[in-house]
Parts: C-alpha cells; sequence; structure tokens
C-alpha cells in the first residue's frame, strides 16, 4: 500500500526505533514517530508521541531537554533499563522509578551497576553488617534501603554486557541515500481498496480525494511539509 501511494520506507534489519534513530542522526527524516521510550535508549533524539491518538495531544520529546532537565544521558537511561526493565532486560524485582534513580546516583556507570551487584551480594552474606560498618561518610540511605528489601535479587550476570550492546550498537541500514517520493497509482490503488476491502467506488474516491489534493499542493510548493505543519507547537 505504501507502495501504491509512493511513500517511501526501507525494512529495518532489526528494532524499527534503532533505525528510526539512525536516520534523523543522518538527517534523512525530520523526527521519530513512535510510542516506545526505548528509542531513546537507541539514540533517539527527537520523538513525537500520540500521534495516532484521536483523545490525546501530539507531544514531542528532545533528548537534549531530557538531559537538561531530568539529568538522564543516552547512557543513565540505558542504566536506567537495566535496574526497571525493558525489550532487553527484566530489571530487578521491586526496583521502581524512584529507587532506581537512587541507585544510579550512587553507583553511576556500568562499572558501578558491577560495583552494585558486589555490594549487594557482600550485604546478603553478612546479613546487613557490612552496611553498618561503612563509613559514616559514604554511607546512604540507599544502601540501608536495598539491604533491607525482601524482594530484591541481583543475578550473578547482572548487568548483561549484551544488553547495553545492544543499544549502543544495534543492527541497522546504513544506506545513507535520502527518500524519494513517488506519485500515486490511482488506479492500483482503486483496485486495492476494491478487491481487499470490498469499498464501494464512491467511498475509495470520497477518502482518496483529499490525499491527492494535499499531494498536489506539495508539488505546487515544491517541498515536503514538516510535522509542525499538521500539529501546533505549544
Amino acid at each position: 500500500l505504501l507502495a501504491l501511494f509512493g511513500i517511501p520506507y526501507i525494512r529495518a534489519r532489526s528494532e524499527a526505533e534503532s533505525q528510526c534513530a539512525w536516520l534523523f542522526s543522518q538527517g534523512l527524516v525530520d523526527g521519530i514517530v513512535t510510542d516506545d521510550s526505548d528509542v531513546f535508549l537507541f539514540g533517539g533524539t527527537e520523538v513525537y508521541r500520540n500521534m495516532f491518538s484521536q483523545t490525546r495531544y501530539v507531544e514531542c520529546y528532545r533528548r537534549g531537554d531530557v538531559e537538561s532537565q531530568m539529568k538522564l544521558t543516552r547512557e543513565r537511561l540505558i542504566h536506567l533499563a537495566y535496574l526497571l526493565g525493558s525489550d532487553y532486560t527484566d530489571g530487578l524485582p521491586g526496583v521502581g522509578a524512584v529507587t532506581a534513580m537512587e541507585i544510579i546516583d550512587a553507583w553511576p556507570g556500568y562499572a558501578g551497576l558491577e560495583a552494585l551487584r558486589t555490594w549487594w551480594q557482600e550485604a546478603q552474606r553478612t546479613g546487613g553488617l557490612s552496611v553498618r560498618s561503612m563509613d559514616p561518610a559514604a554511607r546512604k540511605p540507599i544502601h540501608r534501603k536495598l539491604a533491607n528489601m525482601k524482594s530484591l535479587v541481583i543475578p550473578d550476570h547482572f548487568p548483561d554486557p549484551r544488553v547495553q550492546e545492544a543499544y549502543l550498537h544495534p543492527l541497522v541500514d546504513t544506506d545513507p541515500a535520502p527518500f524519494v517520493w513517488g506519485k500515486p497509482d490511482v488506479d492500483r490503488i482503486r483496485a486495492f481498496f476494491a478487491q481487499q476491502l470490498q469499498w464501494e467506488a464512491s467511498r475509495v474516491e470520497k477518502d482518496l480525494q483529499p490525499v491527492l489534493t494535499a499531494m498536489r499542493d506539495r508539488e505546487a510548493t515544491g517541498s515536503q511539509r514538516r510535522l509542525e505543519h499538521f500539529f501546533g507547537v505549544t
């Protein structure tokens, strides 16, 4: 159907979000439309959410804003995924958003997550004595909180390096060729809707006409409209 309308597309080699993040980094697209937050972990920097919702406003999230306002870099977001879970990892039981933020502040970086596992295992082995014997200057509320958390389990393989690798170096199509818009094949579009959806000719014409009008307008202006043309920015 995309081909019939002359809309350019590619098939992602892996995750769609990782492919879109790469396309944006190369200036081949104006933004990324998705409700999947993993896109930021793949390097997405300008994301539009709720694009297809009839009851919610379209929201634009920029990675620069996330970093400046929430102090969450791409790397810290990946570390949060280790704790909270994502498509590639289950996270740690009993750890919510607030606790996860406290953890990555107390144990920053990937090496910090490894140190967290080592510290927690020692705290479990000593029944919390290792926490009480810590230097008071180094001890933080999060240490006692985790030591007393009954549901928390940190496996020996935490953090799995394959998770970070999947986000930082995803498999993507790196063809730098820009997208080229074609023209809709009106006759084949009519036949498609008639055969596949059993639409009457009158309905096809009613729904197709606005699309054809918009495409003629685009040809007349000689430029492709940006997302801001369709959605007001607030």
